[in-house]
């Protein structure tokens, strides 16, 4: 039997930034549809709608879709945020600057998976746990 997909958004009870990245990875493998690396966020009825590059509908159960900095921020804000300031916000939770390796949206340009799929969340997922290594002190430290 099918696992039953929650229709509201996941939150986060983190009380660390490394902690939130684990709960980033636990959202999009829980539900791959949720990861779009390519987006910060999108929610029904809001600004980019939850839609693929090529158009394709892969909302997931929840509604909402969007990138680790997109997730980072919407478990630890809800929607109470600008979309054009979402990488600003999530730098500010994680207490750090130098972010590129993990936000940039073009970050799964070379894995063989696509959008939606288990394998890109997985992924998506490897890169945070790298990030999560490379920084694991400063990340733990820092309270969200």
């Amino acid at each position: 039997m099918a696992k039953k997909r929650s229709t509201k958004v996941p939150t986060s009870k983190a009380e660390t930034a490394y902690e939130l990245l684990t709960d980033v990875c636990r959202v999009i493998l829980d539900e791959p549809r949720r990861y779009a690396q390519a987006c910060f966020i999108a929610r029904p009825g809001g600004r980019g709608g939850a839609q693929d590059s090529r158009g394709f509908n892969k909302q997931p159960a929840c509604g909402t879709m969007g990138c680790i900095a997109g997730w980072i921020v919407t478990l630890k804000q809800g929607d109470r945020f600008s979309y054009k300031n979402t990488r600003h916000e999530a730098n500010q939770i994680l207490g750090m600057d130098e972010t590129e390796d993990l936000f940039a949206g073009n970050l799964l340009d070379g894995v063989k998976a696509n959008q939606g799929t288990m394998a890109y969340a997985r992924a998506g997922v490897t890169r945070i746990r790298a990030f999560q290594n490379a920084h694991a002190t400063q990340l733990k430290a820092k309270r969200v």
